[in-house]
């Protein structure tokens, strides 16, 4: 005989009850997937209220005066043991102070050092906790970066290249493997590892250090697991999110990915330039620069400049010959890395006052600041140590965009300034009433090796310009007298043919 199972008329009840007041329940609103972000409230509104001081400072390159400010608004604002998901009771959070133990100072040490120019909040041990925010708050602002004018811009994608990473996206590491990379833990596990396998054959070492790296962390109190975990997602989490912003092709105020993308600088813009001049027929010359090292103060700047060169003559076999800068190394590296020199030195001491133009006394020049330029070329390997010449080596190193690849061997270094050259700014400058004036010049550099004579309106026009104590100075302006002279006859020639002239 067959038997019914058992009904249960409370659990019956309770489930029709459930299902009645599912039915009757709202329905749920739609949750958009993916990562809810980490700021909301009043932190997110700060970093909003500081993000076109931090765009401007952006587009000038200070960006390492804004941080520290940045910061010590924000451990003023939020203290710092806040998780970022909990809003502060007061506008001075930051500011409760705390007595610390030995071990907080270390810990507080620490990550002071291993964030530099970031300011933290005095009165706080600063620990994990406030690493991941500066760190997070730092990839907000980097990420917001791409609003800097660049939406429109129709060559982002293009140069999106100097940025999109080789690599596929970041995996996270475990958490025995995060732990054996951290500072506070590996010496320990090494010296474990020495003293009980280190005469294993040297296959068996990194399952031999695994073995020992386990042990180690299993041993650990439950609080420093918890924080070793959530050192280690969090971290993961902050690599994607730059990996993302890579993969986007935003630009980075990072030192690191700045540094990947000047080494693709010139594999990225040379075939912009090359098609450029196949289109206008414009020869070109690219100069990028910037102070890596300011030596302690002007005259001891260290630079790292970069070349590009689109034209060339002709050499007699019919072959492609020198560029600007190897036709004459020398007023190459007076006329134009001597200027740019002086206006990077310039740019990185301005402050709230005017820049002195170029004609009125500046700091001592950059002929010896130069000496330690480092030269960016698209093969990292060419890159001169910052102990190699300077701006003028680190041009000669520099490859010349050109169709052809064989074209672009770095050349040889150039000769040592001139004595006179090297003292700046007194030789750039005209010399005082009492100077007696230097003797004209008898041409250009190309009308010397040409052994072309000096126009007689040329001598009349020089004999009228003001003394001038630098060789380099009468040759500028030799030049520009005779750039003068070749457009007036430019416009008599184009009157007799009733032609407008183009004004640029």
């Amino acid at each position: 005989m067959a038997t019914h199972p058992t009904v249960d008329l409370s659990t019956l009840f309770m489930a029709k009850t459930k299902q009645i007041k599912n039915q009757n329940a709202p329905p749920k609103q739609k949750q958009k997937p993916g990562n809810k972000g980490d700021f909301h409230g009043k932190r997110y509104d700060f970093p909003v209220a500081n993000l076109d001081v931090y765009l401007a400072a952006s587009r000038e390159g200070h960006t390492r005066k804004f941080w520290p400010d940045l910061f010590e608004n924000y451990w003023a604002r939020f203290y710092w043991r806040l998780a970022l998901n909990e809003e502060p009771e007061d506008e001075n959070g930051g500011a409760v102070s705390e007595v610390l133990t030995k071990e907080d100072e270390d810990e507080k040490a620490r990550i002071q050092k291993s964030i530099k120019g970031v300011s933290f909040p005095q009165s706080s041990s600063c620990g994990p906790a406030a690493k991941h925010k500066v760190q997070k708050i730092k990839t907000w602002y980097n990420h917001h970066r791409g609003a800097m004018g660049l939406t429109n811009n129709p060559y982002t994608p293009w140069l999106a290249r100097l940025r999109r990473p080789d690599q596929v996206c970041p995996k996270r590491v475990t958490d025995y493997q995060y732990y054996m990379q951290h500072d506070d833990y590996k010496e320990a596990v090494q010296n474990e590892f020495k003293t009980r396998h280190w005469d294993r054959p040297h296959n068996e070492h990194l399952a031999l250090r695994c073995k020992v790296v386990c042990e180690f962390f299993e041993a650990e109190p439950e609080d420093v697991k918890d924080r070793i975990r959530l050192d280690a997602r969090e971290e993961h989490e902050e690599e994607v999110a730059r990996w993302r912003d890579a993969e986007d092709g935003l630009p980075s105020t990072n030192e690191e990915e700045q540094q990947e993308a000047r080494v693709r600088f010139s594999a990225v813009v040379s075939p912009l330039l090359v098609a450029l001049k196949v289109y206008t027929g414009y020869d070109m010359t690219l100069i990028a620069g910037r102070i890596v090292d300011d030596g302690g103060g002007a005259g001891n700047e260290k630079y790292d400049i970069l070349n590009i060169h689109v034209g060339r003559m002709k050499s007699k076999d019919g072959q492609e010959g020198a560029d600007i800068m190897q036709w004459d190394p020398e007023g190459y590296k007076g006329s134009f890395l001597r200027q740019f020199a002086l206006f990077l030195r310039a740019k990185a001491n301005e402050s709230d006052s005017p820049t002195s133009p170029p004609n009125q006394p500046s700091p001592p020049g950059p002929a010896a600041a130069a000496a330690g330029s480092p030269s960016v070329n698209r093969n990292p390997e060419n890159t001169a140590p910052p102990s190699s010449p300077g701006p003028a080596a680190a041009a000669a190193g520099s490859p010349s965009a050109n169709p052809n690849p064989e074209n672009n061997a770095p050349a040889g270094p150039l000769p040592p300034l001139e004595q006179d050259d090297k003292e700046m700014p007194d030789n750039l400058l005209p010399c005082g009433a009492d100077a007696a004036p230097p003797p004209p010049p008898s041409g250009t550099p190309l009308q010397q090796r040409q052994g072309t004579p000096v126009p007689r309106s040329l001598e009349e026009r020089m004999a009228t310009l003001s003394g001038l104590g630098s060789p380099l100075r009468r040759e500028i302006e030799v030049m520009a007298v005779e750039r003068r002279e070749q457009r007036m006859g430019e416009l008599e020639c184009m009157s007799k043919l009733k032609l407008v002239p183009r004004t640029t």
